[in-house]
């Protein structure tokens, strides 16, 4: 099929020279130094363009949406000039891109022209959207870059956040932390997008990643809080062990970097302490004692996993400390990058020599093979992500120890769905999908959430809701779950106040623990979940999530409207039978 005719002015390009290195044999603008050699005459050209433009609206994606082929390449200015590389001409995208602007009643271009591709670095450092080398270098200094990573962890830890988000889209920087699940912007140092790219890429570069930063590709990286050099910023985050880093391309050659603060765990006398109800209590309290088998977590990021895995690997440590102070049982992990920081518990190193999703796994394998012939007791991993973890993570159950790890699941009976998905996926050979459905190699099933706790302060009771269509609606919704009597104690979500963040004042865990027996486990194997999760609650007397969700609403910790949030409308939700009041029944 022909290309519709794209028609540009050309124009003749200088001879350019593009210098990666010093060239002391010819005297050539500052632009030679970074790579963009330019010619004089050039320059003149390309200011001519630039008269009357004061911004690049390709850059901002709410403005115009440029292809990714084409991003290197084309330059769409506020003057209505359109300038387009030779290196992106024949593409096939281009003739569309263009006909889409042409169209555009927002957009006016009055000119089309093909530059040099030295031209785009020319204009953008114009029009003051990309700095040259000498203010570049600046933005990646080492202690200015610890500078602005401390304040944006002391941001993050100041709002009792877990999370900030700090991403470049466009020409646009924007900065947000997640608290109590929800996202809220944040002011901190002002730089403009390519320089808060450069700052991304210092702190990659402070991280133990082996690779060097590369902005289209999907990054992690791990920084410890002790390597960082200034020591006053040290002492500052000594609350602090590390902080993960997650780097996602952005369209319109933006990066989206997620900071997660992992600090070490604080110690527990019962897990009631970290939201379980007396009933789970006693259940995880069992689960610690097990000589050995699988205990997986499930949930969704940032429901909590890690607080609960934390917990579990100290309480079972704890009991076995003889009455000398010693611990008498091994217990190791492996995560990358680390987020349990455990008295007791030994990491090993799996951070791969080389950079790269393909190079981690391996190196992860290889050390989890090896612990076929390790003497240790129990093993504590992060996420099990791959078939060849999930398989490893079997194998270990099967020989007698104990195994933990966290899985992305909705609930308990997803977790297995999610861990058969896996072993199908990869047909090594060793454990297989079978052998996740034998009750000697799983101990228990978990699934949580972490839902905003409302503020008892400036919290409103069901009649101060001064929406009268809200009100009436999510009354007639909790009649279906809940019967209205003198001990429910409904509050919703208040307008803030000195006491909390916005109506909100922590969270609350919702979790469900399933211990399965044979017949349970029989049900999954042959997808009759729905049978398999009525034997759980009817027979193992099960208690889902949802019931703790309606509890902590009725004794007004949670707002109706996060509960609905969370699980769906109650309306829709699949009613359960009323919530347990024994403690000792199928534990």
């Amino acid at each position: 099929m022909n290309q519709p005719n794209v028609s540009l002015e050309r124009m003749q390009p200088s001879q350019t020279v593009v210098s990666l290195t010093t060239n002391t044999a010819r005297q050539q603008t500052r632009h030679e130094n970074s790579g963009t050699a330019i010619s004089k005459a050039d320059q003149d050209m390309l200011d001519g363009l630039l008269q009357g433009a004061t911004s690049i609206l390709s850059d901002d994606p709410d403005i115009c949406k440029v292809p990714d082929v084409l991003q290197e390449g084309l330059l769409l200015l506020d003057n209505g000039c359109l300038l387009v590389t030779e290196n992106v001409q024949g593409t096939a995208e281009l003739p569309s891109f263009i006909k889409l602007i042409e169209r555009s009643s927002s957009i006016s271009v009055t000119k089309k022209q093909y530059i040099p591709s030295t031209g785009i670095h020319y204009i953008r450092q114009k029009l003051g959207t990309f700095e040259d080398d000498e203010t570049a270098a600046s933005a990646v200094e080492t202690v200015e870059a610890e500078k602005l990573f401390y304040e944006l962890i002391k941001v993050t830890a100041d709002h009792g956040a877990s999370d900030i988000h700090y991403s470049v889209y466009g020409r646009k920087v924007s900065v947000e932390v997640r608290n109590n699940g929800r996202k809220r912007p944040v002011v901190v140092k002002a730089l403009k997008a390519e320089r808060a790219k450069q700052f991304m890429a210092a702190v990659y570069g402070m991280s133990d990643s082996k690779g060097e930063f590369n902005p289209r590709r999907h990054q992690e990286g791990n920084v410890r809080i002790e390597k960082i050099k200034d020591p006053q910023l040290r002492e500052a985050l000594k609350g602090y062990v590390s902080a993960r880093l997650n780097f996602l391309p952005v369209i319109g050659n933006g990066i989206h970097m997620v900071i997660r603060l992992n600090g070490k765990h604080k110690r527990i006398n019962s897990f009631t302490e970290i939201g379980f109800s007396e009933r789970q209590a006693t259940q995880l309290d069992r689960i610690t004692t097990n000589p050995g088998g699988y205990v997986v977590i499930g949930g969704p990021v940032n429901s909590g996993k890690s607080r609960t895995l934390a917990a579990l690997v100290q309480r079972r440590g704890d009991r076995n400390i003889n009455e000398n102070g010693a611990r008498e049982t091994s217990q190791l992990s492996l995560e990358d990058p680390p987020e349990l920081f455990v008295d007791g518990l030994l990491p090993l190193d799996v951070m791969a020599e080389e950079d790269g999703e393909d190079a981690s796994d391996k190196k992860l394998h290889e050390t989890m093979r090896g612990l076929n012939r390790s003497d240790y007791d129990d093993a504590i991993l992060g996420e099990v992500r791959d078939g060849v973890m999930a398989q490893r993570v079997l194998e270990i159950a099967m020989s007698g120890r104990f195994v933990a790890s966290t899985v992305h699941a909705t609930n308990g009976i997803m977790v297995f769905s999610r861990l058969e998905q896996l072993l199908q996926r990869y047909r090594g050979l060793g454990a297989s999908f079978e052998d996740l459905y034998e009750q000697a190699n799983i101990a228990a099933v978990m699934s949580q959430r972490l839902l905003p706790r409302v503020c008892p302060h400036c919290a409103r009771t069901l009649n101060q809701i001064e929406n009268d269509e809200l009100r009436l609606n999510i009354t007639s919704r909790l009649l279906r779950v809940i019967t209205f009597d003198p001990n429910v104690k409904l509050l919703f979500r208040g307008p803030g106040c000195k006491h909390c963040d916005e109506g909100y004042s922590g969270r609350e865990l919702v979790a469900e623990i399933i211990r399965p027996d044979q017949k349970f486990l029989e049900l999954l194997k042959k997808k009759q979940t729905h049978e398999a999760r009525e034997y759980w609650m009817n027979s193992l007397n099960g208690e889902p999530m949802i019931l703790q969700a309606y509890q902590k609403m009725t004794d007004g910790l949670i707002d109706p409207t996060d509960v609905e949030r969370t699980f769906g409308y109650f309306d829709e939700i699949s009613n359960p039978r009323p919530a347990h009041n024994d403690t000792g029944d199928g534990l």
